[in-house]
């Protein structure tokens, strides 16, 4: 696996990948803001794509992986955004 280009939060692969292990979480949500307040996960939100300027950098690596990976959030992020409600 490779790290996203220039993502280095993530990792990709051209290969399907076996899944080893896993862990099941009766509360994810729970979870997530449990790690967050830990320091173990970073929770990132719409706000952070405005922060890091996402929306006005098309060209970064950033941008691109959102725009890609998540084109649902892409969207909503942009709709916020041209409203005024980030």
């Amino acid at each position: 696996m490779n790290g996203a280009a220039g993502v280095h939060t993530c990792a990709t692969s051209r290969e399907a990948v076996p899944v080893t292990d896993f862990e099941y979480i009766e509360d994810v949500y729970e979870s997530i803001v449990s790690y967050a307040g830990s320091g173990r996960f970073v929770y990132e939100r719409y706000e952070d794509l405005k922060r890091g300027n996402l929306l006005n950098d098309p060209d970064s690596p950033g941008c691109r992986f959102v725009r890609e990976k998540f084109p649902q959030y892409w969207k909503e992020a942009q709709v916020l955004d041209a409203h005024g409600l980030f």
